[in-house]
């Protein structure tokens, strides 16, 4: 048997070729038409699940006008299906409930029941010409399994053969000459009558519907009737001839199919409310684990007991990225999950994705690239968070199963229209990857390619499955490329709308840093990649080293060749060989080099570790890595306009702090400026989470107030007024809720921030029109309430502890500290070495010039030697020639001659003192009239 499949999906449909079947695929029904025309088909299966109401019925009557074939039509309810086979078809089938074996049977009946109407019509010819008793016909009709009826015109039945006898209860005289319509259910009559009506017309050749009938015994059924017109020798129809079929017990399973998916449906909502519940409850205890643990850190803890209370938080951070993930998969499977529609930044959202999870990359020394090609709309409207979840979810994985190399995650522009785009997102790494059996298992729940890597690399398998829903609710794909032990590409497209605004990366013309000359230092080719590329669209010349040795090189070759010096060189941090700090010491003291500008890249989260370097100013910017288009554009436009900056201003001035502090010089507070101290009450009827608020709000220097349940609080806040109320809304007695309520009709307009277990935007939404201003979600750390204090206490800070800052009274001030200097320079001895040479050379030369300058009063030239001088003493923890350039520098600001002689004394006593101090860490010390050497001392000399 030969089925055309029109409409079909040929890789998801659930019929396969089978035997002596074979199966045709057209696309629409153009082309099922150029089939027709050369191949003869037994049957044709139409979709139309998708389709509705007239257009239903078009597709039907098109594909009927060009073949007298039977046509089974899959449709999505009942009411289509009656539409369908008004408009010619033969059989419908509902897609919700097929099945393989059900769509074979239909199909097969179907075609059989077609030959059948066609040998009958065939017979019908010769009925006339044919003695009853030679007629063979009469038997064929009097013993076919199937109910088979002759009509005339008017509907009234003229034979009848067994099967519809029996099927209705009555005999062939009782029949003879009844309407078939008075059998018909009253409610399905209507329809009946009219599909006779268009038969009689000439309308339609024939048609198929499915309705309710009484049988003899009262009893209700279904059948499937088809109705055709037998023309006469003439032409001219006399008799209506029918099929009779009695699909009752299909409707059976149709309806128990349908009490199934309502079950299913209110056994997934009770799921869903279970699981919301549920993860409230299991909120509350790792919400003490991570809030306990927290403040167990901030005590003076040994390396041991830090190191298990970090395996605690870790544990704790763990389970509730769990509870989360199974969250998120309930509200998806109960189709609770809705996705906002919100303008956003494409580059702030991957920024912030990439800054949620850098961490643990940085930790494996992983290098990690984030790159959006130009010309990618970056102006979007669509769901940011839900986006960012999908990132996060992919960039993780990668991170997990990679132990070194690189990951990248980069967005293109796939299609762009008037006010829509497509967004292709790639995560590539260079991890474990993924066998061929593997790939067929992912993106499915609580599966992962390799059972085993579960032991070994941890997870639930839920990531993944979730971000495919998530996909897909974005009318996307996802999928991924890989090849076991050779890295991974996952992938996936979603379409969102761009809003109209202007696009800065866009506007800015193609020459903005034309002609720049840049050079690219980094040992990672992705990475050098990604800023070339940025710089290249905005018009630079740009050029790419490996190695700091190789940088070297070049640098001293475009000044000495073509007097076309790069303009500005990109430095890593993290080189084999020459890093980036050694890169910078060769810079400063090549007088050929001096001149070009540095911007740092440094791994993101490793500025605390590099800040006091920072005061060297060997580099004129910094970035983090990965490099984020705005941020380079800001940072380079910065370095090439800009001479004073202000992050290193602004550093320079607290080290310059810290060490007066360690000299003993504290701080006085101005007067009247003690901070306020604000009121709160906190509502939680769980001991140990009152304990946990109080211990937090306590050491931020608030005043903390506790009740165990709702009653408590509105007995406290009817006695005293306070300033911020935290409210957990699950409590006995009387919950956060009522609470509320009660608390705004007695009229107190104290902020009121909900604290639940609930992650579910329905309980936050519930929070909100109880009277609550705002909602904390359990568990919570210390750094997510300072921002809800900063909100709702205007205002209203904590004091700082009184000792806190405070240096130990009595301390001289040194000469030089070395042990110190090592610590601001994290440990380099040799870049201590060489650094402190060449500033005693320096400050030889600016004691000579400051001499000249002072007797000629140019107090300008003064201020900016001595605050030079200042700067570097400080940095390298020389303090007494610190303090000494710092009186210079003020007397030369008040143009004082005789303080500024005075300092400028102090100023060349001190730095002879250091010059001795510093004896035993230079080669040799130099002096004023000698050349400078950067070469130091092997260590231990």
């Amino acid at each position: 048997m030969q089925i055309l499949l029109v409409g079909v999906e040929r890789n998801s449909f659930a019929i396969r070729e089978e035997g002596a079947d074979q199966l045709l695929f057209a696309e629409d029904i153009q082309e099922a038409n150029n089939f027709l025309v050369h191949v003869d088909v037994d049957v044709i299966l139409l979709d139309c699940g998708r389709v509705a109401g007239h257009e239903l019925e078009e597709k039907v009557r098109e594909l009927r006008k060009k073949t007298d074939q039977p046509i089974v039509v899959l449709v999505d309810s009942g009411e289509s299906g009656s539409r369908a086979l008004s408009a010619g078809a033969q059989d419908f089938l509902i897609s919700e409930s097929l099945s393989e074996d059900l769509l074979r049977r239909v199909l097969r009946y179907t075609h059989q029941l077609h030959a059948t109407s066609r040998s009958l019509e065939d017979l019908m010819r010769e009925v006339g010409q044919l003695k009853d008793d030679e007629n063979p016909f009469a038997s064929f009709f009097n013993h076919c399994p199937v109910g088979m009826v002759l009509m005339d015109l008017e509907g009234r039945l003229v034979r009848s053969n067994a099967a519809l006898q029996t099927m209705l209860g009555f005999s062939a005289e009782e029949l003879k000459g009844r309407k078939l319509s008075v059998f018909a259910h009253p409610d399905d009559c209507g329809q009946y009558q009219e599909n006779l009506s268009a038969l009689k017309a000439g309308e339609v050749g024939y048609f198929e519907t499915e309705s309710r009938f009484h049988r003899h015994d009262g009893q209700n059924a279904w059948w499937r009737l088809t109705l055709s017109i037998l023309p006469d020798p003439s032409g001219r129809g006399q008799y209506i001839f029918g099929l009779v079929k009695d699909v009752s017990r299909w409707k059976r399973s149709e309806v128990n199919l349908q009490k199934a998916k309502e079950l299913a449906e209110a056994m997934a909502r009770t799921k869903s409310e279970f699981l919301a519940n549920m993860s409230h409850e299991i909120r509350t205890p790792i919400h003490t684990i991570t809030g306990m643990t927290e403040l167990l850190l901030d005590t003076d803890l040994d390396m041991e007991q830090s190191e298990y209370a970090d395996q605690v938080r870790f544990s704790a951070d763990v389970l509730l990225t769990l509870v989360n993930d199974i969250l998120d998969y309930s509200k998806i499977e109960a189709g609770k999950l809705t996705l906002e529609e919100i303008d956003f930044d494409l580059y702030e959202m991957c920024e912030k994705a990439v800054d949620l999870v850098i961490l643990e990359a940085h930790r494996k020394n992983l290098e990690v690239i984030l790159f959006i090609a130009p010309g990618v709309a970056h102006r979007l409207r669509g769901d940011p968070a839900r986006l960012r979840q999908i990132v996060i979810n992919l960039f993780n994985n990668a991170v997990k199963f990679t132990a070194e190399g690189e990951v990248q995650i980069s967005v293109e522009s796939v299609e762009k229209g008037d006010d829509r785009c497509t967004l292709k997102f790639m995560v590539r790494d260079t991890g474990i990857g993924i066998g061929k059996t593997g790939m067929a298992r992912l993106f499915q729940s609580f599966s992962q390619a390799d059972t085993s890597t579960t032991r070994k690399y941890g997870g639930t398998g839920l990531g993944l499955s979730i971000s495919k829903s998530l996909v897909e609710m974005m009318e996307g794909r996802i999928g991924a490329d890989s090849e076991e032990g050779a890295g991974s590409t996952f992938w996936f497209t979603v379409t969102l709308k761009t809003q109209d605004k202007a696009n800065l990366f866009e506007d800015l013309p193609a020459d903005f840093f034309s002609g720049l000359r840049v050079l690219v230092v980094d040992d990672n080719a992705s990475a050098r990649e990604c800023v070339r590329n940025y710089l290249e669209y905005w018009g630079s010349r740009v050029e790419e080293a490996q190695t700091g040795k190789d940088a070297l090189e070049r640098m001293r070759r475009s000044v000495q060749e073509g007097g076309d010096p790069y303009a500005l060189v990109l430095v890593d941090l993290r080189m084999p060989g020459i890093d980036g700090w050694q890169l910078a010491s060769e810079v400063t003291s090549d007088p050929l080099l001096s001149e070009m500008k540095l911007i740092l890249l440094t791994p993101e989260g490793s500025g605390s570790g590099e800040a006091k370097m920072k005061r060297l100013r060997w580099f004129h910017g910094y970035l983090s890595k990965p490099v984020k288009r705005s941020s380079l554009l800001a940072e380079v436009f910065r370095v090439l306009t800009l001479e004073y900056e202000p992050e290193l201003a602004e550093l320079e001035a607290a080290e310059e702090t810290e060490l007066v502090e360690e000299a003993g010089e504290a701080p006085e507070r101005p007067a009247g400026a003690e901070p306020k101290v604000a009121r709160i009450l906190v509502v939680e009827d769980h001991e140990v989470n009152r304990q946990l608020f109080k211990t937090i709000l306590e050491k931020l220097g608030h005043s903390v107030y506790l009740a165990a349940d709702g009653l408590e609080a509105l007995e406290a806040a009817g006695q005293t007024r306070y300033d911020l109320i935290f409210m957990d809304v699950q409590m006995p007695n009387m919950n956060g809720y009522d609470a509320t309520r009660k608390l705004r009709e007695m009229g107190v307009g104290t902020p009121i921030i909900a604290v639940t277990a609930s992650a579910l935007q329905e309980e936050q939404q519930r929070a909100i029109a109880a009277g609550m201003d705002h909602c904390l979600t359990k568990p919570f750390k210390k750094k997510d309430l300072l921002p809800v204090l900063d909100r709702w206490l205007p205002g209203v800070s904590a004091p700082s502890d009184p000792g806190e800052g405070v240096p130990p009274q009595g301390q001289a001030k040194a000469v030089f500290d070395f042990p110190k200097a090592l610590e601001v320079f994290m440990g380099r001895e040799d870049v201590v070495r060489g650094v402190l040479a060449s500033f005693l050379k320096t400050v030889a030369v600016q004691i000579d010039r400051i001499t000249g300058v002072v007797e000629a009063g140019q107090w300008g030239e003064v201020r900016q030697e001595a605050h030079s001088m200042k700067g570097g003493a400080y940095n390298l923890v020389a303090p007494s020639l610190g303090d000494a350039a710092r009186r210079l520098e003020d007397a030369a600001g008040a143009g004082d001659l005789d303080a500024s002689r005075s300092a400028l004394a102090a100023v060349e006593e001190e730095y002879q003192r250091l010059k001795a101090a510093a004896a035993p860490y230079v080669s040799r010390v130099p002096d004023e009239r000698d050349g400078y050497s950067s070469r130091v001392m092997p260590t231990g000399q």
